[in-house]
């Protein structure tokens, strides 16, 4: 790929020396619809170097348009899916005293049986040996 862009901007270069160097004198005549443009062969040249300088501006311009675009969109779905999951993580953390009425706190009934590390307990104590 670096090769193909280095012969291409030699010929872009040998382009540009053959317009300045030869046929400078040499009339050239454009018919735009209702207006002719004469002019010599450098100025065809120039002409057309400016068209071309214009179309890769608004090409660059569409595609930083396009990247805006698609990077607001990227971080609009963003935003939209954590709040999405920080409201069911609020309500999960809301919801979770009411579907677990013996999980522990001031009206729990002491000797219902409690989860702790993974083993299921009772709030009473072992019985005497």
């Amino acid at each position: 790929m670096l090769v193909l862009g280095i012969i291409l901007v030699l010929i872009a270069g040998g382009a540009i020396v053959a317009a300045l160097l030869g046929g400078a004198g040499q009339p050239a005549v454009f018919d735009l619809g209702g207006l002719e443009v004469q002019t010599n062969t450098l100025g065809a040249f120039l002409f057309g170097a400016a068209t071309v300088l214009l179309l890769v501006v608004g090409l660059g311009m569409m595609r930083a348009g396009a990247a805006r675009a698609s990077r607001r969109r990227r971080e609009r779905k963003e935003l939209k899916r954590l709040k999405k999951l920080e409201g069911q993580e609020s309500a999960a953390t809301t919801t979770t005293p009411a579907a677990e009425p013996h999980a522990g706190g001031a009206h729990a009934d002491p000797a219902a049986p409690r989860t702790e590390g993974g083993l299921t307990t009772t709030g009473n104590p072992p019985p005497p040996r």
